[in-house]
């Protein structure tokens, strides 16, 4: 990396862990029911993957 900031990576990753003092708040998982409701409907891109794979 040309731009490497030692503070900045290691803060980004621990805060990506949940292992900083500034951690990913728990509502900030990522919910695959609750996304494929709010994009996704009627299903027509898991019906189309699920066709595919």
């Amino acid at each position: 990396m040309i731009d490497y900031d030692n503070a900045s990576n290691v803060h980004g990753w621990q805060w990506s862990a949940s292992t900083g003092t500034d951690a990913v708040p728990y509502f900030r998982m990522f919910n695959p029911i609750r996304q494929s409701e709010r994009f996704d409907a009627q299903g027509y891109f898991i019906k189309n993957t699920a066709r595919n794979i």
